[in-house]
Parts: C-alpha cells; structure tokens; sequence
C-alpha cells in the first residue's frame, strides 16, 4: 500500500516569527515532538529521529531544510520508506499566528488515525512550547 498524506493546522498565540523560531529551532524538537518520538540535531542540516511504538523501535536519518523568509521548514528522512513533510507559520491577525503542518507517511507505517493523533500532539505542544517561549521572551 502506498503512503498517506497528513495535515494539521492549529492556531498560536504568539507572532509568526516567535513561533517559526520556535518550530525551526532543531534543538528545541523534542520539545514539542509527540510522545515515542525524538529528534537530536546531528551534522549540517541533519536530525536523529528515534521512535518507539509499542514493543517497536527504530532509528532515522533526516535531512531538514529551514526557509526562513517563508517560515517554512522541510524534512524528509532517508531510504525510500521514510516520511517526509513540511511546517510553514503565517500570521492570523491580532499579535497571532497559525501553524500549517503536512505529512507524507510511507506504507507500512503506523495507522492513519495513530497518525493524526501524534501530529495533532505535536501541534498541542508546539502550542504550549511557543507560548513559553513568548512568555519568557
């Protein structure tokens, strides 16, 4: 079976510029990567994602790509089975923002509803993640 495509918007309380600082910030993701998921900066423009499903597990390589003057990061891992996507941050109006995430899932991979469930996770705590880092700023 093919891959799925995924995608989850959310609104944020913060600037767009606060809140694509946050997201791009590559070591700040496990921060607001869901659950069983994490991901440590390695060389260049590389992350380490590792994650744990169950009794599963498993490691991966992938290469991200910050576009700042269009708030958008891309990533996609390595091998022909692995994910790839984007995050792009638009303002909302009134000192806010809104945050714009696809997915595109290979085969194989956890279920669709499992899927949209960790990225609107995700989505939760990068909420909450920009909100400190507003607050703090």
């Amino acid at each position: 079976m093919g891959g799925r495509e995924h995608h989850g918007t959310r609104a944020l309380g913060a600037l767009a510029e606060v809140a694509f600082g946050t997201a791009s910030d590559l070591t700040r993701l496990d921060r607001w990567l869901p659950e069983g998921i994490s991901a440590v900066p390695a060389d260049g423009d590389a992350v380490t994602v590792r994650w744990r499903a169950g009794d599963r597990e498993g490691e991966t390589r992938c290469t991200v790509s910050v576009v700042p003057e269009r708030l958008r990061l891309e990533w996609r891992a390595e091998g022909p089975a692995g994910a790839s996507g984007w995050l792009e941050v638009g303002e909302n109006g009134a000192g806010s923002s809104r945050v714009e995430v696809c997915l595109r899932t290979a085969g194989g991979g956890p279920g669709e509803e499992t899927v949209d469930e960790l990225l609107e996770q995700a989505l939760r705590n990068l909420d909450r993640e920009v909100g400190e880092n507003f607050t703090a700023g």
